[in-house]
């Protein structure tokens, strides 16, 4: 089994369960290898990048995200891995230079995938982080081989072959689909108490489990507001659930803004609480230049009288209590969407997110056109949320088991169970050292301490858990 990923760190269990999981469905012994990526692009693809460079494609946004190579739209991939770097808010030139660059690897990613499907005795990958980059990889293997990898909101998964029916894109394979399996009162009941305790304590989901709330400060001003808007990272997984005409959240809020702006529309805007997030690793530097990029909107929009920013991390449910029932929340995506859908608010959002269109959670756009229709639209022509659909996607997202399910200890996550497997091999000193504050530290060292023998222990339980 090839990897894109050095197995080290939490790694090494995530991929031994993917190699376990391998030699369950083939019958056969699998080893780990790394992947070796193509020194070079094809010369065709070099040619292709050129004529894209001087045709001026690349300086058109459409083209540059619709951008498609060998039946694979590269073009938000590419664009997903650029605007990982905050830098390239702030600098035209750092832009084009990640840009060619994302471009450039993008070509290597394909000439590596296409000659690996030709090998006889590969039949098995794991690839990580695939919204971005590696999304490349995922789309052209998985037409052919067994792809693993894992990504919210599911949990480890596996891909075998084909993609028709997730739409042929990894977004496809990601979103959760309908099967009115959970329509029960049982599973509604289930459901309502989960929403609830999501809106009196979001510190429930990890990544936001270190931030700090504040208090409202003029909750009687709230009532006024027509239009809230939930702003997202921009520098964390741009366009992993697809492409609906931007480019990223950056763009899709100064269009939204500016569509309001005109009609002169009495406008919340709320941080995200992750950019005042004080959890370790990468989550800090991205709150903390998810935080520099907004000052960048704050500064175009702040003499503006009918927007409110909401520069402090406030709970929702607190906030959303104050707000008059016409108000519109709009969003792109995220769980925001839920919560006011369950509380009788009318929600503007994205078709790129983690469940199908046939979920009517909200009022969906796929384009530009249909968002500004959308925008247009009073609160009374807009469409409510399905309770009955709602209660399926929190049971899916809760309690599946190929749900990532990160918000609940009962449920089965691959979080948990290696929480679980650590907790009963090893002893409480070296567990401490993995399970800090009751949660993971996914880039301890000690993870590269344990024997084979403990890995596999903990591995075979993940495995037993993978689904195709």
């Amino acid at each position: 089994m090839l990897t894109t990923k050095e197995p080290n760190k939490i790694s090494r269990i995530i991929i031994n369960a993917c190699r376990h999981h391998a030699e369950n469905t083939l019958n056969e012994k699998v080893s780990i290898s790394q992947l070796k990526i193509s020194k070079y692009p094809s010369l065709k693809f070099i040619f292709f990048l050129i004529n894209f460079i001087l045709s001026g494609g690349i300086f058109d946004k459409k083209k540059r995200l619709d951008l498609t190579y060998s039946n694979v739209n590269i073009g938000r991939f590419i664009l997903s891995s650029v605007f990982d770097d905050f830098e390239t808010y702030l600098s035209r030139s750092k832009f084009y230079f990640n840009y060619l660059k994302s471009f450039y690897i993008a070509g290597k990613l394909i000439k590596t995938a296409n000659n690996i499907i030709k090998i006889k005795n590969f039949k098995s990958i794991y690839i990580d982080h695939c919204g971005g980059l590696n999304g490349i990889l995922f789309t052209i293997i998985s037409k052919k081989k067994i792809v693993y990898t894992n990504n919210y909101p599911k949990n480890i998964f596996a891909t075998k072959k084909n993609l028709s029916k997730f739409n042929g894109t990894y977004e496809g394979r990601l979103q959760i689909s309908k099967s009115n399996k959970y329509n029960s009162i049982k599973y509604q009941q289930r459901a309502k108490k989960i929403l609830k305790h999501l809106a009196i304590n979001p510190k429930i989901i990890p990544w936001m489990y270190d931030t700090k709330y504040n208090k409202i400060d003029d909750a009687s001003m709230l009532k006024e507001y027509e239009y809230i808007i939930y702003t997202h990272s921009f520098t964390d997984g741009q366009l992993w659930f697809g492409n609906d005409g931007f480019e990223n959240s950056y763009d899709w809020l100064k269009f939204t803004l500016n569509n309001l702006e005109l009609r002169n529309k009495k406008t919340l805007i709320k941080c995200h609480p992750n950019y005042f997030s004080k959890f370790s690793g990468r989550v800090v530097k991205v709150g903390e230049w998810d935080k520099k990029v907004f000052n960048l909107i704050y500064e175009k929009y702040k003499s503006n009288k009918n927007f409110y920013f909401m520069d402090k991390p406030i709970k929702n449910g607190d906030l959303i209590k104050k707000l008059n029932k016409n108000c519109i929340g709009v969003t792109h995506h995220g769980s925001v969407i839920l919560e006011m859908g369950y509380l009788g608010f009318k929600v503007i959002s994205s078709t790129s997110t983690f469940y199908s269109k046939k979920f009517q959670l909200s009022n969906i756009w796929s384009n530009k056109d249909e968002y500004n229709r959308l925008l247009n639209k009073k609160s009374s022509n807009l469409k409510e949320c399905n309770k009955k659909d709602l209660y399926e996607v929190i049971n899916k997202i809760y309690f599946d088991k190929d749900s990532y399910s990160v918000f609940n200890k009962s449920s089965y996550t691959a979080e948990n169970s290696i929480e679980k497997m650590i907790k009963k091999h090893l002893n409480k000193n070296y567990s401490k050292k993995l399970i800090k504050n009751n949660r993971l530290d996914f880039d301890s060292s000690y993870f590269n301490k344990l024997d084979q023998l403990t890995i596999d222990k903990i591995a075979k339980s993940l495995a037993k858990n993978i689904i195709f």
